[in-house]
């Protein structure tokens, strides 16, 4: 029956570049293995760590930022006693743009006027269209 439910979960995962690989052992029953060129919003990104539940949505390149500033870094969190962390705004980056969370626990960057969700993946962070990525 486990084996089921957790099969079931990547039905229902986001993983951005990457894949949901189900598995009773993990903590969410499932993690994201992130493809070549692609990491979590978290510095120690590896498939065994605490975060590998996340969906990789930043590419491993950098940002040409020459027709405007760049965007503020992502925030350090810590979670408040208070607070879910199953909450996907809490997790999210959308960069230039604001979480949207629906009921089924997902999420999607709604992004600021002028600016788009990279690769027009909705989970994406937003970007002004100038940008260009620098691989």
């Amino acid at each position: 029956m486990d084996y089921i439910i957790a099969g079931k979960i990547c039905d229902e995962v986001e993983c951005g570049k990457g894949k949901c690989v189900a598995n009773t052992s993990y903590p969410l029953n499932f993690i994201c293995e992130c493809d070549n060129g692609w990491k979590r919003t978290r510095d120690n990104d590896n498939d065994t760590d605490a975060n590998s539940f996340l969906p990789c949505v930043i590419p491993q390149c950098s940002m040409n930022y020459g027709c405007q500033s760049a965007p503020p870094p992502v925030p350090e969190k810590s979670v408040p006693h208070n607070f879910s962390a199953f909450d996907p705004c809490y997790w999210a980056y959308c960069g230039e743009g604001s979480c949207q969370k629906n009921k089924t626990h997902t999420y999607r960057c709604e992004c600021n006027p002028n600016t788009f969700n990279l690769l027009n993946i909705s989970v994406f962070p937003c970007y002004s269209a100038c940008k260009q990525l620098i691989s």
